[in-house]
């Protein structure tokens, strides 16, 4: 998980991994960080996508997961890739591709894994998306998509009851993974 500081002018945050014994450690690949975001492991669990809000940008990096070590990191997507919004929550689906959260951008955003070309926007009836993971059964084929009410006027959650609402989204031949267990 990652840190940031009250005021959130430059990066100053850090990032950490925390083992099953309690310890952790900081992730010095991913620090410092602005608004740490949109953490999410391929199925494989070999590669890791890491987000920075206040950057608007995603990255992918190698990822050992016998060891907790991120290395590698390179470019996934960036802000000049113009897409709605800023990165937020994540999630991968079972063909490995990203699926993202995007705040103040009504919309999920779904990501080819091998390249981060957009495959999907999902137009949701909410300004703040924050997180999403999939589930819904044995082949957890929904979304379900965490919103918020933060930063929104009362006029505009008066007018909107969706707002700061839990959404179920049903998407037509896309399942999820199973979540990579912790156990402390």
């Amino acid at each position: 998980d990652g840190t940031q500081t009250k005021l959130v002018e430059r990066a100053t945050g850090s990032t950490y991994c925390v083992n099953p014994d309690g310890s952790w450690k900081k992730i010095d690949v991913l620090s410092p960080v602005g608004i740490p975001n949109a953490m999410a492991w391929s199925p494989s669990g070999n590669t890791m996508y890491f987000g920075d809000t206040q950057t608007f940008a995603i990255d992918q990096l190698d990822f050992d997961v016998g060891t907790g070590a991120a290395t590698n990191r390179r470019p996934f997507v960036s802000k000049s890739d113009a897409h709605p919004g800023k990165p937020d929550g994540a999630t991968v689906d079972s063909e490995g591709n990203f699926w993202n959260a995007r705040f103040a951008g009504h919309s999920l955003l779904q990501f080819n894994a091998k390249d981060g070309a957009l495959l999907k926007t999902v137009d949701l009836p909410a300004t703040n998306i924050t997180s999403c993971t999939f589930g819904g059964g044995q082949h957890a084929s929904s979304l379900f998509v965490t919103t918020a009410s933060k930063f929104l006027s009362a006029e505009a959650l008066e007018a909107n009851k969706q707002e700061g609402a839990v959404l179920r989204v049903e998407i037509p031949g896309v399942s999820g993974q199973p979540e990579f267990g912790f156990g402390l």
